[in-house]
């Protein structure tokens, strides 16, 4: 029962092109090996001062890969879409606070995305085929240590970001699709 406890509170970080992010509880740990953010190669500690490792050899994180192996294997259902088809379109609102990625490179990246029109100062409107986490993950990697990134799906009702910290990461997931008190609504 302890070490259920511990393995629950425990406080992960993953290393990725030389920068650290996180800490993450095991919870976030779990959504971003399912959403395809953390994979059994990813560099993990859960450590503050380093002692990084792959994270298919830390026991707790295993069971992780174990379950997107196993769900990677099964056939896909019988009604699934299919992989020919084109990805529906989307809008999509992507905010970037960004201290070292020039609006030239930013514009590029969103461009190769699908159609993108800066809005106000780091907020920009696309309309694109890809997820709002493909957006994440393409506009992240050109981002450095304290920089930020939001991306909103309107038209599909989902949220990716990066680099936000645990307090606003903690803060999104709790309001995300809440229910609101009567007199709010």
């Amino acid at each position: 029962m302890s070490g259920d406890l511990e393995h629950s509170q425990a406080m992960w970080r993953i290393e990725a092109e030389g920068r650290v992010y996180g800490p993450y509880s095991f919870a976030q740990m779990t959504e971003f090996a399912a959403q395809g953010r953390l994979s059994a190669a990813s560099r993990v500690s859960d450590q503050a001062d380093g002692g990084f490792r792959r994270a298919r050899e830390v026991a707790q994180l295993q069971p992780l890969f174990a379950a997107t192996q196993i769900k990677a294997q099964a056939p896909a259902p019988a009604l699934a879409p299919s992989p020919t088809a084109a990805p529906e379109e989307a809008n999509v609102l992507v905010f970037v606070e960004a201290h070292t990625l020039s609006h030239d490179a930013l514009e590029d990246t969103l461009a190769s995305l699908g159609l993108a029109v800066p809005v106000a100062q780091g907020l920009w409107l696309m309309r694109t085929r890809h997820t709002s986490s493909v957006i994440r993950n393409m506009v992240s990697q050109k981002l450095k240590a304290g920089d930020r990134l939001f991306v909103l799906d309107a038209t599909r009702d989902k949220l990716a970001w990066f680099n936000l910290g645990p307090v606003a990461d903690v803060r999104v997931r709790e309001v995300w699709n809440a229910a609101l008190p009567k007199e709010a609504a």
